[in-house]
């Protein structure tokens, strides 16, 4: 299967800039399916700084991580995915043309 970023939750299984330069409010992170031990995913912004990072411990057993309300950032990056997909449920994502600085919560 291939990324798709118009639906929502987002899903992800292939390492890639996904949404770059786009404003992007999340509400959680669901690592589906990771299927070894050792396995590691991670998601940052376009800034590099981390969203998401995590290691499977239990084999094909899900994670999830959820946010507070009103998390932002801009861009978004999956830089590690060795097994399973990435479910990431929006609250909304938008156009930041010329922004700078990365947004924090």
């Amino acid at each position: 299967m291939a990324n798709n970023i118009v639906s929502n939750p987002i899903v992800l299984d292939t390492i890639a800039n996904v949404l770059t330069g786009k404003l992007i409010s999340i509400y959680s992170v669901q690592w589906v399916n990771p299927t070894n031990i050792g396995s590691t995913a991670i998601l940052t912004d376009d800034y590099n700084n981390i969203i998401f990072k995590a290691t499977c411990v239990i084999a094909n057993q899900s994670l999830i991580k959820y946010f507070k309300p009103g998390f932002s950032f801009v861009g978004l990056k999956l830089i590690d995915l060795t097994t399973g997909e990435l479910h990431i449920l929006t609250s909304y994502i938008a156009n930041v043309e010329g922004r700078t600085k990365p947004y924090k919560d």
